[in-house]
């Protein structure tokens, strides 16, 4: 099975292919992903096959090339419900990005995940570029587009922004909650603070 990991910025990426993920479950129709028990099955295999992998501070790469579409019964087991992907990663501070969307499965995505926020998120990379999807508050799309160009401390981003350090504590805090940014403790001679990063 193909995983390729490797050292990016400031942690480690892992790069799963979806495809052999499906094929490995017996899933000849790979390129439309569909119900709710086949959801199941793929997340069941993809967490026992990489789970040795899923290590604190990395990012998970969903490489979904060939993958033309899912449904949203699909979408829901393997990504959104309480036992998903996306929680079971959170759990292990780890991030969740998906790659080679086509536009079809990503129209798929944003549907299923309208009104979800929160532990929910998602990252897509598109044209080489880290996107958040679902995400309904202003704010923390705000922050996450701060935080993807380059690592940043609260105090950095109170600056930037003009808000009271405790707000911009919050909101990095919130995206490094939900699986959205990594952060690093920092040590220096006037304390200690978090350094956010994707």
């Amino acid at each position: 099975m193909k995983a390729l990991v490797r050292k990016r910025g400031y942690s480690l990426e892992m790069r799963i292919y979806l495809k052999e993920v499906a094929l490995n479950c017996n899933i000849q129709n790979y390129h439309c992903l569909f119900t709710r028990p086949l959801g199941e099955s793929v997340r069941r295999k993809t967490i026992e096959m990489f789970e040795d992998y899923f290590k604190s501070g990395e990012k998970v790469i969903l490489d979904c090339s060939e993958i033309e579409d899912m449904s949203p019964s699909f979408l829901e087991q393997f990504f959104l419900s309480e036992d998903g992907l996306i929680r079971h990663l959170i759990k292990k501070n780890v991030v969740l990005i998906l790659d080679n969307v086509c536009e079809d499965l990503e129209h798929s995505i944003r549907t299923s995940f309208i009104g979800v926020e929160g532990k929910n998120s998602i990252i897509i990379i598109k044209d080489n570029e880290y996107h958040l999807i679902s995400y309904k508050d202003e704010k923390q799309v705000k922050t996450f587009e701060v935080v993807k160009k380059a690592p940043i401390t609260a105090r950095e981003l109170a600056d930037l922004e003009g808000i009271e350090i405790n707000s911009a504590s919050n909101r990095l805090y919130r995206l490094y909650k939900n699986g959205l940014a990594f952060r690093s403790e920092k040590v220096e001679s006037d304390g200690k603070s978090y350094l956010y990063y994707l």
